[in-house]
């Protein structure tokens, strides 16, 4: 009889919940530090923390005091300030505060009354700044978010015998929430002369019965995020939401005001006190009750453009955050929150929204995916991104909201709409499985970010909750019902069981093995997250059906790409073997292994060491890439754990494991039958074909994982922790697109679509055989093969073939013309060749271009841009910290005048911004900050040196004036500032 109960380490090819990162406590206070009526919190960069509390004794008058208190949660002063009066909100002055007697470091009070306080924290001497009470404020272009209409409050408005809660600081403005006659409010008060000015952003005259304003905080570019309550229209419901506006609306500049939805199809309730900016300019807010995360308080993340949260949700049981502050502190950040219930506060570190995450854009950078060229029969490349093919994604139990997830996935990323999305339900069950809720939208959003032109078909299996055999069995039949689907060439399977469970069911993995072996269709399973262990144990047992000679089995590594989406190499810092050791079937590691059922295949043999495997099996995985363990994977989820079907349960998680391996390399494979269809041959038949071939495959064509240990060791070559390695996508790629379609000479790396006359280029090839063997040996050739009369092809013109590659370097090509085309032939595959087509820019002169805009092409006086990134290094010499972008390099064509090369002003470089008009988002340019122009020893040359470390999310753009060129240029920055090139 069959068990009809979950084993316990069922599914152990996928987490069993979403990569949740909460907020790592590091301090939490005790009772014997709690204070009474504890409200403001600040934090300074050496790390003591400010609280604002009732100091009152019970006979004298109300008094507040800020206690400073050490990083590791001890009182050094308990009264640093003292003043009658109830505790206010804290904000420490930055260095761009230009409020008149405050400095940098000081600490600022609020206090309800409106009195403005400026502290010193070393001596807690303090000055009024201010009293806000005394204003009377114009309100001639107040937004009331209940209508959506500017000016509907009439005359100045006296905020005498107002109540003053959360504020902020911007430059020489000061925001605050204000509540006064049965108005809740955000003013600014701008001190740009000796006295200050009031002007009312929005209002709100909806009564919530909450004496206390809500909170509102300022990012670094000046967008304001409030919280206001609000009646829902045609209900009696009051709720509070978020509102975003620039902090100069009142002055007709920046963003309109507007009330964010988050990506959920309703307007969210967020009823917070506090609200505080974090480094990457997210916000951070102090919820005593909101409707996200399935109700409650706790800390909410908002990113910058205010269109998504992250669903990392701070759980502090009957916690009542009521302040909040961010601080990098020594490298690190830190957050700090005030609790109203426990009069303690909470110091941790912070997950910054999408920060340390991995998005599609590194990823694709790192291992080479956005390089991916597939050559054509006109001899032209075409761009690697999986068109015409379409990758089946089965699951088990469905996800109602999947669609819509990936079309919120591909808006926040910018990449298109799969050609075509279906959702197909086997047997037409609709029951949902909520213990591995996010993983369908894991596997759907990266095999769509990886192979974009591919269309996506979700097979849902029926997911029987109480019977784990019919389940398994059911996920098998998906398998092959989703491999006859018209169009499928690539299945990818996340789930998978230890081989032993498999056997206790009953089931035949041998039966099941025949029904994966589908001529032009790859299947592709996850390895498994236990390491070569079964989850919970040190039992060595391999997954299935992983672990079938028909599939090629994912396992993973652990790396940290960064924004800068260079990849980090594979020493010890830098890309590992995912796991623990021994310790993998518990705390987590790629999955691997020998099987116990299945025998070698014909094409592990002389590739996996008999040293590792002396008995002749079935070895596993056969590749590998990132997990998302170190860097966890953006992932947009409408199920999350633990709910029903609601749009309250929305938000951007981090996950991780061979989960995101399996879709990522389904994409890939999808790329290469696309390079297939180029010729009019099948899709790779995943055991005849795609295996084979990645195992022909020399290893230059992998990065080759030595270090790391998933209770078996990673080393050169095969190993059971990564298999082959992870992919060097835009050599492998090609490389399967060519597999036996008979002798061809196929072009690896293209060169640059088009160079200045003289400047050296080179391009690779592959060279393989009938079989899709590659070529060891003989010369390959390259010559011209159209371009203009007279035109000479210089340079190393024979390459020697190597393990399938040659490479010719040095080639240059004089006389300015479009249309040269390049040939490469091999004599040992005779009648092919490939071609490619370049482009010939004239010589420079000094003169330079024109202006992009002024209709004219003359010839560039700059012929290399690229960007500069930078790494700290600590005094061992390892780096430490993420690699960040520092400048710009420009390389010139000839010696430009001195002078204006090194003139800082001849320089500008902006940002492109996402501001609201209405109902529309509208790009601006914001201005980067230039600190130097360096000029190198080599005197063709200048580094654009940028302040900080801009991260250019949406792009941006450079430009070069006349006195440098001639006439001004302008050179495009790419999203990331991961290239730039002319305008």
């Amino acid at each position: 009889m069959f068990p009809r109960s979950r084993t316990a380490d069922a599914r152990r090819s996928r987490r069993l919940r979403p990569f949740f990162h909460g907020l790592e406590d590091r301090v939490v206070l005790s009772s014997l530090y709690t204070f009474s009526g504890i409200n403001g919190i600040a934090i300074d960069t050496s790390g003591r923390v400010f609280v604002s509390y009732d100091n009152s004794s019970t006979t004298g008058p109300q008094q507040q005091a800020i206690a400073e208190m050490d990083g590791g949660g001890s009182p050094i002063n308990s009264t640093l300030f003292t003043s009658p009066g109830s505790p206010g909100a804290l904000v420490l002055a930055g260095p761009s505060s230009a409020i008149p007697s405050v400095a940098a470091g000081d600490l600022l009070e609020l206090l309800p009354d409106g009195e403005l306080e400026s502290i010193d924290p070393t001596t807690g001497a303090g000055t009024l700044v201010d009293n806000l009470s005394n204003y009377s404020a114009d309100t001639s272009r107040a937004y009331d978010i209940q209508t959506g209409t500017t000016g509907s409050l009439s005359g100045p408005l006296s905020l005498a015998g107002a109540t003053f809660g959360d504020f902020g600081v911007y430059g020489d403005s000061l925001v605050a929430a204000v509540q006064v006659g049965g108005e809740d409010l955000v003013v600014r008060v701008t001190y740009a002369s000796s006295t200050g000015a009031a002007t009312v952003l929005a209002d709100s005259s909806t009564i919530d019965g909450l004496a206390t304003p809500g909170g509102v905080a300022v990012d670094s570019k000046g967008t304001v995020l409030t919280t206001l309550p609000y009646q829902v229209p045609g209900t009696s419901t009051t709720i509070h939401v978020a509102v975003g506006l620039g902090i100069t609306f009142d002055q007709g500049v920046g963003p309109s005001p507007f009330l964010p939805n988050l990506g959920l199809t309703a307007i969210p309730n967020i009823q917070s006190s506090a609200i505080t900016v974090d480094a990457q300019d997210n916000f951070l807010l102090a919820a005593s009750d909101s409707s996200l995360y399935g109700g409650g308080s706790g800390i909410i993340h908002i990113n910058g453009t205010l269109s998504a949260f992250l669903a990392d949700p701070v759980s502090r049981g009957s916690a009542r955050p009521v302040g909040i502050a961010f601080q990098v502190v020594n490298g690190s950040n830190e957050l700090a929150f005030s609790d109203s219930v426990s009069g303690g506060y909470t110091t941790a570190g912070e997950l910054s929204l999408f920060s340390g995450q991995v998005t599609p854009a590194e990823l694709r950078s790192a291992y080479g995916i956005n390089q991916i060229a597939l050559s054509s029969p006109g001899g032209g490349m075409i761009v690697g991104n999986g068109t015409g093919q379409t990758i089946a994604i089965v699951e088990e139990g469905i996800d109602p909201t999947l669609a819509a997830d990936l079309a919120t996935f591909d808006s926040y990323f910018g990449i298109p709409a799969p050609p075509g999305f279906q959702i197909v339900n086997e047997y037409g069950s609709t029951t949902q499985n909520l213990s591995i809720v996010g993983e369908a939208s894991l596997d759907v959003e990266w095999a769509h970010a990886i192979a974009p032109g591919a269309s996506i078909v979700v097979v849902n299996s029926a997911y029987d909750p109480y019977d784990s055999v019919i389940s398994f069995q059911n996920l098998m039949a998906a398998m092959r019902q989703a491999a006859q689907i018209p169009g499928v060439s690539v299945v990818s399977l996340s789930y998978g069981l230890p081989e032993s469970s498999v056997a206790s069911m009953g089931v035949s993995q041998s039966a099941i093995d025949a029904t994966l072996n589908v001529p032009g269709v790859t299947f592709v399973v996850a390895a498994g997250d236990s390491g070569i262990y079964a989850s919970g144990t040190n039992q060595a047992v391999a997954d299935y059906p992983a672990a079938s000679p028909n599939v090629l089995a994912v396992g993973v590594t652990s790396v940290t790409i960064g924004s800068s989406g260079i990849y980090p190499g594979t020493g010890p810092t830098g890309e590992v073997a995912w796991g623990s050791g021994t310790t993998s079937g518990i705390y987590g590691g790629g999955g691997g292994g020998l099987s116990s059922v299945e025998p070698q295949p014909s094409w592990q043999a002389g590739v996996v060491p008999s040293s590792l495997d002396p008995t002749g099996a079935r070895a596993l995985p056969d590749v590998s890439i990132d997990s998302g363990s170190a860097q966890p994977y953006d992932v947009f989820t409408s199920t999350l754990a633990g709910s029903s079907v609601s749009s309250n349960a929305v938000g951007w998680l981090g996950d991780a494991g061979t989960s995101a391996a399996a879709p990522i390399w389904a994409g890939l494979i999808a790329i290469a039958d696309q390079g297939r269809a180029l010729f009019g041959a099948s899709p790779l038949s995943g055991p005849t074909q795609t295996l084979p071939a990645l195992y022909s495959l020399p290893s230059s064509d992998f990065h080759d994982i030595v270090n790391g240990n998933n209770g078996a060791p990673a080393g050169p070559g095969y190993d059971l922790a990564t298999g082959l390695g992870t992919p060097v996508a835009n050599l492998i790629v090609p490389a399967l697109a060519s597999y036996q379609l008979g002798g061809a000479v196929v072009i690896q790396s293209p060169p640059p679509p088009s160079v200045a006359a003289g400047v050296p280029f080179s391009l690779s090839v592959r060279v393989v055989d009938s079989s899709g063997t590659p070529v060891n040996g003989g010369t390959a050739v390259i010559a011209l093969a159209g371009g203009p009369a007279g035109a000479v092809l210089g340079g190393n013109l024979a390459a020697p073939v190597v393990n399938g590659l040659a490479t010719f370097s040095g080639l240059t090509l004089v006389g300015p013309a479009a249309g040269y085309a390049l040939a490469v032939a091999d004599a040992a595959v005779s009648g092919t060749a490939a071609t490619v087509a370049i482009a010939i820019q004239a010589a420079t002169s000094p003169t330079g271009p024109t202006s992009p805009t002024s209709g004219g092409l003359a010839p560039l006086a700059i012929v290399a841009e690229q960007p500069v990134y930078q790494r700290r290094f600590n005094r061992r010499g390892r780096p430490v910290g993420k690699v960040t972008l520092s400048g710009f390099t420009l390389q010139f064509q000839g010696a430009p005048s001195a002078s204006a090369v090194s003139d800082l002003s001849n320089y500008r470089v902006e940002m492109i911004a996402i501001r609201r008009a209405g109902h529309r988002r509208v790009r601006v340019l914001r201005p980067v900050a230039i600190l130097a122009v360096m000029v190198p020893p080599a005197t063709d040359s200048v580094i654009v040196e940028l302040a900080g470390a801009p991260k250019f999310p949406n792009g941006g753009q450079l430009t070069v004036g006349p006195a440098v060129l001639g006439s001004a240029a302008t050179y495009l920055i790419a999203r990331g500032g991961k290239q730039i090139g002319l305008g």
